[in-house]
């Protein structure tokens, strides 16, 4: 379907949805420098979206790129910030319309997503958004496992960069409508051992993956879809945090809105990886990790797909060397250099193709490597009280933390007096802060096998 310039509207506001606004908002005039044809055909495949911006049938999908600079020295864009009142604005994109094809609900509906930026904590330092280095898996296969990460990176900065999933948008203020069971932490219908049910405990390591999972430390993301005719739409928002005078600061925010098509491949299987995804060094360490690809046979095949692999390069100075064979294995070395420990991860992640005609399929998978505490990671490793960090902290009534591991532990929270104030569970690591709270200091603690650990919740108004 062309995206018609008539159709499309760029804004800038003062303000975010997330804090509120509070001032102006002002048209912005983007230019559009490039189209890409992204659609997953094979090399001897003719482009699908040929000419471009035009009308496809059955798939295809294009990716648009616009420019424009903002000044924010000059007018009318200094109206917009205040830097003792106002200090964040948000640049957002609208559209009319979305897929009618959609079928989990917000067929037809308005499109708007945004990204935010937070002026006055930066304090006339630069900031760079993390960029999501990976294109979205658009076409997935039905009774197969979807494996996808965003390659988000941050080299420019090296900020912690925390993940959550998050309504798709009509306007920067009202989200979509979902059908009867779906919803934007339940966006499609993965494989659960109870029929009928898309909200069940997600095991992203099982043979067939069940339930919908989402790593919000690195924005992995799980499923085995299993309505082959299902459209879905899911979008996930990343928060940027920076250690500033010694203090956590969020600087700003992007968000990424999917739309997945599910498809009957019943002549090919998806790539899969095994080797080491999570891993501790210490500075002056050489790390070096080996990872595998495979593909298995279906229907009438008698030998498996050629495979090509690569990464997005998330670690600076480190190198990632591709083998050969039909299946590769890939090395990752990584001289970890002094001064770059720190609490939360690096992150990259790989990605493998098959040469599958005239589609092909493909999967991603994220890798963390911690760089020093690794006495505490190998306790939890071996089952004792895991080290844990919550991130944002601190985090809004009504807002979502996010342990530093996607575990599923009860929490409790107690307040200065040692009142419980509130009880609960993480899912995934995410910890549901309740929007009546009172602003202030708490003890959050969490259970795990019968052991306890505590960290210091800052709840800001």
């Amino acid at each position: 379907i062309p995206l018609l310039e008539s159709q499309i509207n760029f804004w800038i506001h003062s303000g975010s949805p997330e804090t509120g606004f509070c001032g102006n908002s002002l048209p912005l005039s983007f230019t559009r420098v490039s189209i890409e044809d992204l659609t997953p055909v094979c090399d001897t495949a003719r482009l699908r979206c040929q000419p471009t911006n035009t009308t496809v049938v059955p798939y295809g999908v294009e990716k648009h790129v616009f420019e424009c600079v903002v000044d924010f020295r000059v007018d009318p864009y200094k109206t917009l910030i205040n830097n003792t009142t106002c200090c964040a604005v948000t640049f957002a994109f609208g559209h009319c319309c979305r897929n009618g094809a959609i079928t989990t609900g917000a067929s037809s509906q308005d499109f708007t997503t945004y990204g935010t930026l937070n002026l006055c904590e930066l304090d006339g330092a630069c900031n760079s958004s993390p960029v999501f280095s990976n294109p979205p898996i658009f076409y997935t296969c039905c009774n197969q496992p979807y494996r996808f990460n965003h390659g988000l990176i941050d080299t420019s900065d090296q900020d912690s960069v925390v993940f959550e999933l998050a309504p798709p948008l009509q306007t920067v203020t009202k989200p979509n409508t979902f059908g009867s069971k779906f919803s934007y932490k339940y966006p499609v219908t993965p494989y659960c051992k109870q029929p009928g049910t898309i909200n069940c405990q997600p095991d992203p390591n099982a043979a067939i993956p069940e339930g919908f999972f989402f790593n919000p430390m690195n924005g992995d993301m799980v499923y085995t879809p299993t309505d082959c005719s299902e459209t879905a739409i899911m979008a996930i928002l990343a928060t940027e945090y920076r250690k500033i005078g010694g203090t956590w600061k969020k600087v700003g925010s992007t968000r990424r809105d999917m739309q997945v098509q599910v498809l009957n491949c019943t002549q090919n299987i998806i790539p899969s990886f095994s080797g080491v995804f999570d891993t501790c060094v210490e500075e002056g360490d050489t790390l070096i990790l080996e990872i595998q690809t495979s593909d298995s046979l279906v229907g009438q095949q008698t030998r498996g797909d050629s495979l090509s692999m690569d990464w997005n390069g998330g670690i600076k100075g480190a190198s990632f060397s591709v083998g050969n064979g039909k299946h590769p294995t890939a090395v990752f070395r990584w001289v970890v250099p002094a001064g770059s420990s720190r609490h939360y991860p690096y992150v990259f992640s790989v990605h493998a193709k098959d040469n599958n005609c005239p589609m092909y399929s493909e999967s991603y998978r994220g890798v963390r490597v911690w760089v020093g505490h690794c006495d505490e990671l190998l306790a939890q490793e071996e089952h004792e009280l895991p080290a844990w960090h919550l991130s944002p902290n601190p985090v809004r009534p009504g807002g979502h933390s996010h342990l530093s591991v996607p575990t599923n532990e009860h929490i409790l929270l107690r307040d200065r007096s040692g009142r419980t104030v509130h009880t609960g569970m993480a899912r995934s690591g995410e910890i549901p802060i309740p929007p009546g709270i009172q602003p202030g200091v708490y003890t959050l603690e969490l259970s795990y096998r019968g052991k306890h650990g505590f960290q210091t919740l800052l709840i800001g108004d």
